[in-house]
């Protein structure tokens, strides 16, 4: 499968591009790689979204608009013509119905446009090609965007799941790193040159199978994932079991770069955004392993923080884990569903 590039390469923003009319002269107009710059800058003077795994650069809010649906990238501009958000439908998991959206907007978007957005966001849903039944759309809010979940609930969107973010301060204890008998943990560099990244896809793929959000990584989402700017290698490890007769992955874990505004002040620390232990091999440790590696490498490097986002409602408790590891939760946010009654 080709990359998924959905950006208007248009000289100029709006030349030949859908424009949605909304409330009161606003407007949500097609992305082109015009409008990055200015998308950019109003990414990183943004504080009411809480936080964000990509940068603020043109090539940052290129890769999370590249993932959409064709189309479906969407920049929200008021009747003045300033940037006041955007939003990004993504194609569904394949043989799946449930897409993911997403609406990023800043605190002084009204009411009726917010609710404007996530109706197109929904429109976008029920048009995409190849649905087996109702058409599903999942869109995340943090707590405290209480303009957004209103209008979902208006929607009809039903509260899913609910999440925590988690930080934990890196102190001079964890300077070193911790080892476990029997194990080897490789930096993202040794993964590479030991060729072992098509078994860390496929822990990740085999972890992350039945969690919520169907966050499992196939051959193609995972190459882009890897190429993306989210994606952090200098805070990415994998644990390999020393007893198999070949190199074998047993757990892993996968980061990112977080700006995170929840505290009063901008923080960018090390956050985990994937961490799994394959079956068999749980219960002993690794989780610990790889986290204790990670903290090492972070106050290697002078960063002050890591950072990770818990499911409450996750079966393994990973939450109460990462509480005795020292992780406090600093945030909340839940997840809505809403799915297309039938004979619509």
């Amino acid at each position: 499968m080709a990359p998924n590039r959905q950006l208007s390469p248009s000289p100029v923003e709006g030349t030949g591009l859908p424009v949605d009319a909304l409330p009161d002269g606003w407007e949500a107009r097609a992305a082109s790689e015009t409008v990055l710059p200015d998308l950019a800058r109003f990414v990183d003077a943004l504080r009411a979204e809480g936080g964000r795994k990509h940068p603020a650069t043109v090539d940052g809010v290129r890769g999370v608009l590249d993932g959409a649906v064709a189309g479906q990238a969407r920049i929200l501009r008021d009747a003045a013509g300033a940037i006041r958000g955007y939003s990004v439908l993504f194609p569904p998991a394949e043989g799946r119905n449930l897409a993911n959206g997403s609406l990023v907007t800043d605190e002084g978007v009204p009411a009726d446009v917010v609710d404007a957005v996530v109706g197109l966001l929904q429109d976008g849903a029920r048009k995409l090609p190849g649905l087996s039944g109702p058409a599903e759309l999942r869109i995340f809010s943090a707590d405290g965007r209480t303009f957004l979940k209103e209008a979902l609930l208006r929607r009809g969107f039903a509260k899913e799941r609910s999440f925590f973010g988690m930080r934990r301060p890196v102190a001079a204890a964890d300077a070193v790193a911790p080892s476990l008998p029997g194990f080897t943990v490789l930096d993202w560099d040794a993964v590479r040159e030991r060729d072992l990244l098509e078994q860390v896809r496929q822990a990740q793929h085999e972890t992350f199978l039945e969690h919520f959000g169907e966050l499992s990584k196939d051959p193609e989402t995972w190459r882009r994932y890897l190429q993306g700017h989210e994606f952090e290698p200098k805070y990415s490890f994998a644990v390999l079991d020393d007893g198999a007769a070949e190199p074998t992955v047993a757990g892993y874990v996968l980061g990112s770069n977080y700006t995170d505004d929840t505290l009063g002040f901008r923080d960018v620390n090390a956050h985990t955004s994937y961490i799994g232990v394959r079956r068999q091999w749980r219960r002993k440790g690794l989780a610990a392993l790889l986290l204790g590696t990670l903290w090492a490498r972070v106050h290697e490097l002078g960063v002050d923080a890591v950072s990770l986002g818990v499911d409450q409602q996750n079966g393994s408790n990973a939450g109460r884990l990462y509480a005795s590891l020292g992780y406090e939760a600093i945030s909340s946010a839940a997840a809505y569903r809403y799915t297309e009654p039938e004979g619509n």
